[in-house]
């Protein structure tokens, strides 16, 4: 699993704080297992592609799957199966990407945060 993260989800207020601070140590601790990639896009990293919406891309090992994307809404849910349409997905992902912290500057800022904010 590979997720990218606004940092400003991590500061926006949980009640009580007690839960936003339970939810910053189980970030990290997602974030040490090999198989789990968390990144955080940093406040000053300025416009990024992917803060329009957030969105989920499925990727199957068989070839014979084509990979699935699903994009939650306000008035509903979207899954593109259309083949061509996944592709741009994975642009708008490997930009996002481009934005965030690697994962090892994504976990200090984790810590930091629930250390800092909510002691």
């Amino acid at each position: 699993m590979f997720a990218v993260l606004d940092e400003i989800a991590l500061r926006r207020g949980v009640q009580p704080e007690t839960a936003q601070k339970h939810q910053l140590a189980r970030l990290v601790d997602l974030a040490k297992r090999p198989n789990i990639t968390i990144r955080i896009i940093p406040l000053d990293a300025g416009l990024y592609m992917g803060q329009w919406g957030q969105f989920t891309l499925f990727e199957f090992p068989d070839a014979e799957d084509t990979p699935v994307a699903y994009q939650e809404g306000l008035f509903g849910d979207v899954y593109v199966e259309d083949p061509g349409d996944p592709a741009r997905y994975k642009v708008c992902a490997a930009h996002t990407s481009d934005a965030a912290l690697n994962p090892t500057e994504s976990q200090a800022l984790i810590e930091k945060l629930a250390e800092e904010s909510y002691g």
